[in-house]
């Protein structure tokens, strides 16, 4: 799994330093990065995929079924052989060849070109096909926004591995059929798909988000894997797996979340204040709609009062007091957007709050408007229109010896329901359905 856009600007080898810590994952010949240390099963067949359909770019063929289309005549199809440049590893030099072209269509995010070697005729259009389709499929699994910056996929059997980079991923069949058997091809594509995304960071030292990084890098003194020692591309990809890991996946790692932290808790923070969107679902909130807020439980709607923090039953007749407007806070190129979440009772504007320090500490309540940490709120989304809401400033994410990433959870008291901030813990009672409404 190796970045390729390295060749380009020269390979940047990090110094060798005593490391505070042994670094968790992998083996000291750096080999086993975290794809195989850390758990094949981060991204399985169970989670999900928006791949669409595969077809030749001249010839689209949406109405066949697979079987119909892979028992289409030769003599009936269009030219699908064209030459495509691509990096041999052994000569380390772009050579031009020729490929089946194919083109793969997602539901969420751009089309991707799939390169198959043509093997100088040796390889049949057909199975061409069924290993593009194999690859394209898999490549579903892969969040959309994390996919975006790569524009093609080539496949060929010279040399044995993976390597991303340069908007393009590279697989050589033997090492790919290695990760489909081990059932880890979903987390190799998610670790060259990283390189893609980050490419244009690593490679421009200039970039201040770098800097952001190398300071990071510096105060964590570790590495979550020997293969991450290689170069700053290697590390960003191996990184990212284990953050995605800890906050998207904390349940199929279990215990090994401590390891992680206890390696890079301050390239976790680097991620973490990029607000990432690594799910499959689209946020489409905009500012200057009004928005229900609801609670899956009880079919609620939250309304948090100064003093009672209650929750107020939807069947209200008359429930605009519990319209939500939302201040969408945009991150740039490599952040998301995050939300100041306001709701307007007696015609006061407040704004939903976490409370930072002194004997309410991590308390949610409303508060009077204002540029305070405590009122941005990243939304996670689990479902549509459902989300985790998670806010900026993670005391227990930041602060604590024992980490962890807090969720705005719906809280059954003796004698009335509340919000509260508790560890996320992917239950019905920390997802939320956010939907506009008519009402004024």
């Amino acid at each position: 799994m190796r970045a390729i856009s390295f060749i380009l600007g020269g390979l940047l080898l990090l110094g060798i330093n005593t490391l505070a810590e042994a670094i968790p994952f992998g083996h000291s010949n750096g080999s086993g990065g975290t794809v195989y240390a850390l758990g094949k099963n981060i991204i399985n067949q169970d989670d999900s995929n928006d791949f669409d359909k595969l077809y030749i770019p001249e010839a689209r063929f949406p109405s066949f079924s697979d079987h119909e289309f892979l028992d289409s005549k030769d003599s009936h199809l269009p030219k699908i052989v064209d030459s495509r440049r691509y990096y041999d590893i052994k000569t380390k030099q772009w050579l031009y060849s020729e490929f089946y072209i194919f083109q793969a269509s997602y539901l969420a995010g751009s089309k991707i070109e799939i390169q198959v070697s043509y093997d100088n005729g040796d390889r049949s259009w057909h199975d061409a096909y069924l290993k593009a389709l194999q690859y394209a499929n898999q490549f579903g699994h892969i969040p959309p926004a994390l996919r975006k910056p790569t524009h093609s996929i080539t496949i060929h059997n010279n040399y044995s591995g993976l390597m991303g980079g340069s908007n393009n991923i590279i697989i050589f069949e033997e090492r790919g059929a290695e990760h489909i058997k081990l059932g880890s091809i979903e987390e190799a594509l998610f670790h060259e798909a990283t390189h893609n995304y980050f490419n244009d960071l690593v490679s421009k030292k200039d970039n201040p988000q770098y800097q952001l990084w190398k300071q990071a890098q510096q105060k964590d003194n570790n590495y979550i894997s020997y293969y991450a020692k290689n170069n700053d591309y290697e590390d960003f990809a191996e990184s990212l797996i284990a953050y995605y890991a800890v906050k998207y996946k904390k349940q199929r790692i279990g215990n090994l979340q401590n390891a992680v932290f206890k390696a890079i808790p301050n390239r976790m923070h680097y991620f973490e204040s990029l607000n990432l969107n690594l799910t499959h679902f689209d946020i489409p909130i905009t500012a200057n709609q009004n928005y229900l807020i609801s609670n899956s439980i009880e079919s609620h709607i939250t309304n948090l009062s100064h003093s009672s923090q209650i929750v107020d039953d939807v069947s209200t007749p008359n429930y605009s007091h519990l319209l939500w407007q939302f201040e969408v806070l945009y991150g740039g190129k490599y952040g998301g957007e995050r939300y100041i979440l306001n709701v307007k009772k007696h015609d006061k504007t407040s704004c939903l709050d976490i409370i930072n320090g002194g004997f309410d500490d991590q308390k949610v309540h409303l508060k009077d408007c204002g540029n305070f940490s405590g009122q941005n709120f990243s939304l996670l989304p689990v479902g549509i229109n459902k989300y985790n809401l998670l806010p900026l400033w993670q005391k227990n994410f930041w602060e604590s010896s024992n980490p962890y990433f807090s969720c705005l959870s719906l809280i059954e008291d003796t004698h009335t329901t509340r919000i509260s901030l508790e560890e996320c813990d992917g239950s019905e009672r920390q997802i939320f359905t956010i939907k506009p409404s008519q009402l004024k």
